[in-house]
């Protein structure tokens, strides 16, 4: 069986560059193709039986996303398969788009898993050993989290502790650096910071985007931080609040009203910077 993986836009074309390697290896048997270029896929796409397209939020914000997937449809035909593979999205977030016909798959271990698993019924198993695999898994999961997103941009950071609420603003000067060593630095620096927050731990924290009111996975980079207002919540008070993101958005939108952070510019007491050596200054009352 032939199978395409095409990606429509840049951050697509990686995800679908690194699915390919790995599904060559942990579901042998099929003829993997790597596509990028609408021209080129157009053409040779109907000698394939199946296609996974990579659909990233630039991508899923495209109306031509929608007629390149109808055109990936008809292309393979009845007996083929379409499957989109969502990086940074999920489901609901395409509910009242066409994608929603579709079985989707979220870049993340769980999915890709039942996807393998699929792709793996449709040709006569193979042996693999457990640690060839657990491998392979490892760098594709890497290699995602590494995908580049559309951009950097100040964000506001919000950290929801059952004693009280710390927010500070993060500006990485427009570039793309990991959370490790940006917000994540800037999380850790916190105890010995003017901002005093209670204990907590940094590890534990729950991503919540406020903007959209949903749980998030946290990305590695900050490019592939969609929102401009991150919620942290701590395991205590998710529990307190018994997982109800709602409550705790209201939570976190009521801290950024504080700054006018909704309309208006916003202005945060404290705001860490990276600056161009690398090293990050807290800096108070900052647009």
């Amino acid at each position: 069986m032939r199978v395409w993986v095409v990606g429509c836009e840049p951050t697509g074309q990686v995800m679908a560059s690194a699915l390919t390697n790995a599904l060559r290896e942990l579901a042998p048997g099929h003829v993997y193709t790597e596509a990028g270029e609408p021209d080129a896929l157009w053409n040779t796409v109907a000698r394939g039986d199946g296609a996974l397209l990579c659909v990233t939020p630039v991508a899923a914000a495209d109306q031509q996303i929608f007629f390149d997937l109808g055109r990936l449809q008809a292309a393979v035909g009845s007996d083929g398969f379409v499957a989109p593979v969502l990086l940074d999205l999920s489901p609901e977030d395409l509910a009242q788009t066409p994608l929603a016909i579709f079985q989707c798959t979220r870049a993340q271990r769980t999915d890709l898993e039942a996807l393998v698993a699929d792709l793996e019924r449709r040709r006569e198993p193979e042996r693999r050993s457990a640690k060839d695999a657990e491998d392979i898994w490892e760098d594709l999961l890497q290699q995602i989290g590494d995908v580049p997103g559309r951009g950097v941009h100040p964000i506001m950071v919000t950290l929801l502790l059952p004693e009280k609420l710390v927010s500070f603003g993060f500006d990485s000067s427009f570039r793309d650096v990991s959370w490790k060593d940006s917000v994540g630095a800037a999380l850790r620096s916190l105890p010995s910071s003017p901002l005093k927050p209670p204990p907590f731990d940094v590890n534990t924290l729950a991503p919540l985007d406020v903007e959209t009111g949903r749980w998030i996975d946290l990305p590695r980079r900050l490019s592939r931080i969609a929102t401009s207002h991150l919620a942290l919540a701590s395991p205590a008070l998710v529990e307190q609040m018994h997982g109800d993101a709602r409550t705790l958005v209201r939570h976190a939108r009521e801290e950024a009203a504080r700054f006018s952070a909704y309309g208006g510019q916003r202005v945060m007491p404290w705001k860490f910077i990276l600056m161009g050596d690398g090293k990050m200054a807290l800096m108070s009352n900052v647009r």
